[in-house]
């Protein structure tokens, strides 16, 4: 950055001092700006001063820019996806914000225990209640007129008791005539062990 005194002078303007720095530099005018206006004269921005002070700098070489504005816009998406996460942080008493969070949970749990204790009452009353209904509901009950089939109904039980009755009575009298041959045998021979044990003692005597 160069700087340039101009004095009071009406005839002189600011291009005029901008140019002769370039010609003791070696440049071009259109590699540097001024910080005024080239065009305007030095006595009317001089005012009340007898002189003034004009800077003049370099341009940058680069492109058509807007690199900063992508980087201000990447700042901003990083800043809002940043995660605040201060769990490892300590308070003023040298507690962890951790350890707080987790009682405060703990505590939480513990004030909303009693009505949820309640709601799972209720909710097994009610589950009872309903089963209790389901069990005690009786059948509806229903009259059967058709007298046809109560006439048949009753025709099959009574063939069916009669026949279970004749097959007692048949099964009864086949068993009497068997009983009564094995009474008449034993009748007939009142001692038939007593003879045979006798009669075996009496073969090894003869011998």
């Amino acid at each position: 950055m160069y700087n340039i005194f101009f004095n009071k002078n009406e005839n002189v303007r600011v291009e005029d001092g901008s140019l002769k720095l370039t010609d003791i530099i070696g440049s071009s005018s259109e590699d540097f700006k001024c910080s005024s206006d080239i065009n305007q004269s030095v006595a009317k921005l001089c005012g009340e001063f007898n002189f003034i002070d004009i800077s003049v700098s370099p341009r940058m070489l680069g492109g058509k820019g807007g690199f900063g504005a992508q980087l201000r816009s990447a700042g901003g998406k990083m800043r809002s996806n940043r995660n605040n996460n201060t769990d490892a942080c300590r308070d003023l008493s040298g507690r962890r914000i951790s350890t707080l969070k987790e009682a405060q949970k703990v505590a939480e749990y513990m004030e909303s225990s009693e009505e949820r204790e309640k709601k799972q009452k209720q909710e097994e009353k009610d589950k009872l209640e309903a089963m209790e209904k389901k069990y005690n509901q009786q059948p509806q009950k229903r009259r059967l007129d058709d007298d046809k089939y109560l006439e048949q109904n009753k025709d099959m039980n009574d063939n069916v008791r009669s026949s279970v009755a004749k097959g007692l009575l048949a099964k009864r009298r086949k068993k009497q005539p068997s009983t009564e041959n094995a009474e008449a045998g034993s009748s007939r021979n009142p001692f038939p062990s007593k003879l045979a044990e006798e009669s075996s003692q009496s073969v090894p005597a003869s011998a």
